[in-house]
């Protein structure tokens, strides 16, 4: 069972957060295991923060886009 603190938010919609989550999740333990030399990144300053989180968002959004062509999805 899921627990949010937004009481606005649907059973469907807190599922699906979850979901992405996961996937998120499996992103990184993928990345992990490969011999690409990989550490955290620490930003401080809100725009690189924005420009960060962009750049992860395009990326699996290029990665679902190329999944779908490839119909592994």
């Amino acid at each position: 069972m899921a627990i949010t603190s937004d009481d606005t938010l649907t059973t469907e919609d807190v599922a699906t957060s979850y979901k992405a989550l996961l996937v998120i999740e499996q992103c990184f333990r993928t990345l992990k295991c490969t011999e690409l030399m990989m550490h955290p990144v620490y930003q401080r300053l809100s725009a690189r923060i924005e420009a960060h989180v962009k750049i992860c968002v395009l990326t699996l959004s290029l990665e679902r886009s190329a999944e779908l062509t490839a119909g592994r999805l």
